[in-house]
């Protein structure tokens, strides 16, 4: 069973944004704003009651959460990473709106989301050219924002093996579970790029939910190379689990929790 919906591009003449809504079929929303995507210190809306933005982790990178009519929406900005951060950090080469990664995260959320796989609900995506703080009269660079549904009193996996590890309490983390769930991706063809233990997050349910498909697409080649780039998804979420019992030493994944998490993500 799939959820229909339909997306279409409008453009917004305040600014020179030009946005992307995902309308849903299952219910009117009303939600999707260019104000959502102003600066968080003026941003005002006529047409909805607009909170002030909240700064929050949700992955590697700090995000908004705004409170729009009585629905809390994540507001993430693209930023790079690598070295080459230091020559820009929100800016990107243009080379045409549906190549941007916004308008191809959006997209592909949109996809997931309509066939039931644990990912937000997307709302929508801004890319902005001739960005008004820098000398880009010919729009030759781009910013831009995805905006996706709160999943509501969630937390990370990187989070929830931290606090595990410091009270008896707190209920250890299923990795039968969490490899049987990222095996619906795998099934359904989907490459996650950067799948580590910041964007899997648990609601207050222990329900599974995957974040951040920057730079994810949906597979096309042969059987054996999906296998290759799929290997290496899990492969970084073993490293990043790694990387997290090194800097904790509270922290610690055994070798029959790892070989339960690998046979379910190949199940």
């Amino acid at each position: 069973m799939t959820t229909a919906f339909t997306a279409s591009f409008s453009k917004h003449a305040a600014d020179n944004g030009r946005y992307l809504h995902v309308q849903w079929s299952d219910r009117d929303n009303p939600v999707f704003s260019a104000s959502l995507y102003a600066n968080p210190a003026t941003e005002t809306s006529s047409n909805s009651t607009l909170s002030q933005p909240q700064t929050i982790t949700a992955g590697r990178a700090p995000v908004h959460v705004v409170e729009c009519d009585g629905l809390r929406l994540i507001r993430k900005q693209y930023r790079r990473g690598g070295l080459v951060r230091h020559l820009s950090k929100e800016r990107y080469v243009w080379t045409g709106y549906e190549r941007t990664r916004a308008v191809r995260e959006v997209r592909l959320l949109a996809e997931l989301y309509a066939s039931q796989l644990p990912v937000p609900r997307p709302i929508g995506c801004k890319v902005e050219r001739n960005c008004n703080d820098v000398n880009d009269a010919f729009g030759l660079l781009h910013r831009a924002w995805l905006l996706t549904e709160e999943i509501p009193e969630s937390q990370g996996l990187n989070n929830l093996l931290t606090a595990s590890a410091n009270s008896n309490t707190i209920m250890q983390p299923d990795w039968e579970y969490i490899g049987s769930e990222l095996a619906r991706f795998r099934r359904a063809n989907i490459y996650h790029a950067d799948l580590n233990v910041s964007n899997i997050l648990f609601d207050k349910k222990r329900k599974l939910f995957l974040i951040d498909f920057d730079r994810g697409r949906k597979l096309s080649g042969s059987s054996e190379r999906n296998n290759g780039l799929h290997q290496s998804m899990l492969s970084r979420l073993l490293r990043s689990i790694d990387k997290l019992e090194k800097n904790n030493a509270d922290v610690v994944v055994s070798g029959k929790d790892r070989e339960k998490l690998g046979s379910a993500f190949w199940s």
